[in-house]
């Protein structure tokens, strides 16, 4: 008795149709395989063909060409065995089919994708400021505090770039050449997710085609109008995947302000001779370096001087950076 045999689910065999067959129009059998076939031969060359014969004779020294196709539903690697007989024999033959099913992936991988990475972020100020990295512990890119009111149109000059632009390294990674598509999630309507402001990102290019192990550089930039933070998402969409990859980004708009500990620079009475110094504190009260200047100082009277008209200071610590004194003839 012979032994019941494993269904065959992700593999079938297909035969070729003979001319007879191929002009038999009234058998609905080879009439329907013969349409379903177009797709076949339109796309790999091959003959018309059907799933529906199982039986095959043989003439002595004939052979015949049979085609195994694959299909799943589900990512991997797929194996079976398809089994054959021979009519008065009691040995089969078994003959094991394997097969690999997958979608088109881009690299994941942090140390890939971005140039800067962390684990996490300082928790202390100015350290907590960073600048184009990846943060592993919140799963975000970070351009960091970012000058408001810039020009995006000027993004192609070398300084913009250098300050307000980054890309990301898009790696085809999988098994098979893919087409990607690009999109901020702040494009998409707000009934699919959209935020309902302005987002200050652009991404370029929106479409690319790549190569096994071919890398794209993706260009971001960042331009924010208002002092306070943004965060949107890369959505990157490849064909035939239904599952879109997520880059979160975030970038904080930062205006320029400076502190001065003192309204008013006030000398008491001072012997003559002595030089009496005052000392301004100017305060970097925003999250980027301040490139400050004091003006008017040419017409201060000649009894003054001031050691510095200049400074960067770096955020948020304050910087000694003025300081005015009396002269010889300064009458308070």
């Amino acid at each position: 008795m012979r032994t019941q045999r494993t269904p065959i689910t992700k593999f079938s065999i297909w035969t070729p149709l003979s001319e007879d067959q191929l002009a038999n129009n009234e058998d609905e059998e080879v009439a329907s395989n013969a349409g379903a076939d177009d797709d076949v031969k339109s796309n790999g060359g091959l003959p018309k063909m059907t799933d529906k014969q199982t039986r095959w004779v043989l003439q002595p020294k004939e052979s015949k060409k049979l085609y195994v196709k694959f299909f799943s539903t589900k990512t991997g690697q797929q194996d079976q065995v398809l089994q054959f007989e021979i009519v008065g024999s009691y040995k089969g033959f078994n003959l094991n089919a394997k097969a690999s099913c997958d979608f088109p992936t881009i690299s994941q991988n942090p140390r890939n994708l971005y140039l800067n990475q962390k684990k996490s972020r300082p928790t202390t100020e100015p350290e907590s400021f960073l600048s184009k990295t990846f943060v592993a512990s919140e799963n975000t890119f970070d351009f960091g505090p970012l000058l408001i009111g810039k020009d995006s149109e000027k993004r192609e000059e070398i300084e913009v770039k250098r300050v307000n632009g980054t890309f990301f390294q898009i790696t085809n990674n999988g098994k098979y050449d893919l087409e990607a598509s690009f999109v901020l999630k702040s494009t998409l309507p707000v009934e699919e997710g959209g935020p309902t402001e302005k987002s200050p990102f652009i991404i370029e290019p929106a479409e690319a085609k790549l190569k096994v192990d071919e890398t794209l550089n993706l260009q971001v930039f960042a331009f924010p109008e208002e002092a306070k933070l943004y965060k949107d998402e890369v959505i990157c969409l490849l064909k035939d995947n239904p599952n879109p990859t997520m880059l979160q980004i975030q970038c904080l708009g930062a205006q320029p302000i400076v502190n001065v500990d003192h309204d008013v620079v006030k000398f008491e009475r001072a012997l003559i001779g002595k030089q009496p110094k005052q000392e301004l504190v100017l305060t970097n009260a925003c999250a980027i370096p301040v490139n400050w200047k004091l003006t008017g100082v040419d017409k201060l009277p000649e009894e003054f001087s001031v050691t510095k008209t200049t400074g960067l200071p770096k955020p948020p610590a304050p910087k000694k950076d003025t300081k005015a004194k009396a002269g010889d003839k300064v009458e308070i």
